[in-house]
C-alpha cells in the first residue's frame, strides 16, 4: 500500500511510478481509497500520439515506459475528483511549511523558477513537486501534496503543505507580479489541469476550482530567471491573506 495525498493507494505498476513511489510505501491492512493497475491498451487510447511517433528502437523501452507513467498519473488525477482534489501542471516550492505553486507552459521557466526559490532559501526550502503535485480542499484548509508522478525531473517528496497561493508565469525582461481576477484565474487553472474527462469528472473539477479561487490568492507573474524574481515572488505571495 501507498499513502498518497493522505490517500491508500493500491499501485499494481511496475517501472518508473513504482521506483517514485518508494517513499509512500506505508504498511496497512486498510482498504484502499484507490487501485491503479498497470493498463498499457488503455494507455495507448489516452495518448494515441505518443503510441504513434516513430520512436527509434533504442528508446522504445523507454518510450512505453514514460507511456505507461502518463497513464498512471493521470489516472490518479481523474480519481482524485473523488476526494476534493486536482492534480495541476506546476512546480511546487515548500518555505516555511508553506506550499507556493507556479505553473506555466512546458519550457517556460516553472521549475527554474522554483530552483531560484532554493538558491534565495537554502535547505530551508524544498521541491514538494515539480510537475504534478496534488491539491486538496479539505475541512481544515486547502493543502498541496507531492506525488510519485513528477515530469521529466522526477524531483519529489512524500509531504504536504497548506497551500499559501499559485502563480501563472510568463517569461519577461523585467520582473512584475499582480492578482489575477477570478475568470482569468479559472481560465488558467483549468487549462492547467486540463485532461480527457466524462461529464461528471468534468463538474467535480469545475467544483474544486471554484473553491480554490475562493480561498487562496491567485497571480500573474512576468519572470526573469533570477534569484530577484524569486525574491519578488515570495515577498507578494508570503503576505497574501487567504480570500
Amino acid at each position: 500500500m501507498y499513502r498518497i495525498a493522505d490517500l491508500n493507494v493500491e499501485l499494481n505498476v511496475d517501472g518508473r511510478t513504482k521506483r517514485n513511489a518508494k517513499d509512500y510505501l506505508i504498511k496497512s491492512n486498510e482498504k484502499a481509497d484507490m487501485v491503479i493497475d498497470k493498463n498499457y491498451a488503455q494507455a495507448c487510447i489516452d495518448y494515441p500520439e505518443f503510441v504513434q511517433y516513430n520512436w527509434p528502437e533504442e528508446k522504445k523501452t523507454y518510450a512505453y515506459e514514460c507511456l505507461n507513467y502518463m497513464y498512471e498519473a493521470n489516472y490518479f488525477a481523474r480519481q482524485l475528483f473523488n476526494f476534493n482534489g486536482i492534480v495541476l501542471h506546476a512546480s511546487a516550492v515548500v518555505y516555511e511549511e508553506k506550499a507556493y505553486l507556479f505553473s506555466a507552459v512546458s519550457g517556460m521557466g516553472k521549475s527554474t523558477h522554483t530552483s531560484q526559490w532554493l538558491k534565495l532559501f537554502g535547505d530551508k526550502a524544498f521541491i514538494l513537486n515539480d510537475d504534478k503535485p496534488a491539491i486538496r480542499v479539505l475541512e481544515d484548509g486547502i493543502y498541496a501534496y507531492g506525488t510519485p508522478w513528477a515530469g521529466s525531473t522526477d524531483i519529489n517528496r512524500n509531504a504536504k503543505a497548506r497551500l499559501q497561493g499559485i502563480c501563472f508565469l510568463h517569461r519577461d525582461e523585467e520582473n512584475s507580479i499582480k492578482p489575477m481576477d477570478d475568470e482569468q484565474a479559472f481560465l488558467r487553472l483549468y487549462h492547467a489541469g486540463k485532461r480527457k474527462l466524462t461529464m461528471e469528472q468534468m463538474e467535480k473539477q469545475l467544483d474544486i476550482m471554484s473553491e480554490i479561487i475562493k480561498n487562496v490568492p491567485i497571480y500573474e507573474m512576468g519572470c526573469t530567471p533570477t534569484v530577484e524574481a524569486a525574491k519578488l515572488s515570495y515577498s507578494v505571495m508570503s503576505q497574501s491573506d487567504f480570500k
